[in-house]
């Protein structure tokens, strides 16, 4: 199937799976290609799995999501620069020490994702910081409807 065709198909999909509308036999097509999807964008990105990451997990794109990370001197307000269901990156008022465990809420529709992330890189930019974060913990719900987030994300970039 052509990569368009693939694509509007999985655009179809994902409306009616955002309405609890698809059919058993759709699911496991859906699935199917969200899998696809992210698979070709890490390939397109040039990115590799760690052992026992899943496409969909690893899929990263450039979203702003509001934060707010509880760091040393008090709660820091910031958006996001990009975006996966393991991690995300920031602008940061400070250098943060690599490893540092910090506790962060993502602002997103009614209800925040909540979780522990640790620091992975923090490289200076002009008055601030780009700060990289892993997520350690979250719950499985809200590690699913971040996953979710960030498909749209990338999947709004081909379609309406």
């Amino acid at each position: 199937m052509p990569i368009a065709d693939s694509v509007r198909q999985l655009l179809e999909l994902h409306e009616k799976a955002k309405k609890g509308a698809l059919a058993p036999d759709e699911r496991l097509v859906y699935e199917t290609r969200r899998t696809d999807f992210s698979r070709a964008m890490l390939s397109a990105q040039k990115l590799m799995l760690r052992p026992g990451e899943t496409y969909r997990r690893a899929l990263r794109v450039a979203h702003a999501v509001r934060l707010e990370l509880a760091l040393t001197m008090g709660t820091a307000a910031t958006v996001s620069l990009d975006l996966s269901a393991g991690g995300f990156a920031a602008l940061v008022p400070m250098a943060l020490p690599i490893d540092k465990p910090i506790a962060f809420t993502m602002r997103v529709s009614l209800e925040p994702l909540e979780g522990m992330a640790h620091v992975v890189s923090s490289t200076p930019r002009q008055a601030a910081f780009i700060a990289s974060f892993a997520i350690d913990t979250m719950s499985a719900a809200h590690r699913e409807r971040l996953e979710a987030i960030v498909f749209e994300a990338a999947l709004a970039r081909f379609g309406p």
